[in-house]
């Protein structure tokens, strides 16, 4: 992401842009992006971090913008279908940032799935274990992979991450 701070041509072209690392907003609007917002980081005192990511495009509403916000690229969703066999998992993201955003029922639910017969898919987070049983699967995806995996899931369940923000675009 060296360009964003001046070195070299963005990889692909932006409608728009929201940001929060400082001196990165003039850039991209001298790169000619259409829209562009900087907004700190944390959200003011008492204000959800939703409602203040939201704030800083809720006036874009009447743009002409897709319903779907991330499409996934057919190549990334082309591999997810050949590991899913055709199936659609309940996809499970137990990680959180931290223990209070952590709902502590998660592998219970895997378990109850599992022995439901229903596909699970554990996403863990960094050094999270897969829960012990066989028909429970664990994919390693990058980005791309995880907004495949969320086009073609049948539901997914999660903390409050950033997979599971993605997963909800």
């Amino acid at each position: 992401a060296l360009w964003l701070h001046g070195a070299g041509p963005p990889p692909q072209a932006f409608d728009a842009a929201v940001v929060v690392t400082p001196g990165v907003a003039d850039r991209l609007r001298n790169m000619a992006i259409p829209y562009v917002r900087e907004i700190s980081a944390r959200p003011p005192p008492q204000t959800h971090t939703a409602e203040h990511l939201w704030s800083a495009v809720s006036d874009w509403a009447g743009q002409t913008w897709s319903d779907e916000l991330i499409h996934p690229d057919p190549d990334s969703l082309a591999r997810v279908d050949a590991r899913l066999h055709g199936m659609r998992p309940v996809v499970l993201a137990p990680d959180a940032a931290g223990d209070s955003k952590r709902w502590p029922h998660m592998e219970a639910l895997a378990h109850a799935l599992s022995e439901h017969s229903a596909p699970v898919i554990w996403m863990p987070g960094r050094d999270q274990p897969t829960p012990a049983p066989t028909t429970i699967a664990s994919l390693n995806l990058d980005l791309a992979g995880i907004v495949a995996l969320a086009h073609r899931c049948r539901c997914w369940i999660g903390n409050d991450t950033g997979t599971t923000h993605l997963a909800s675009a």
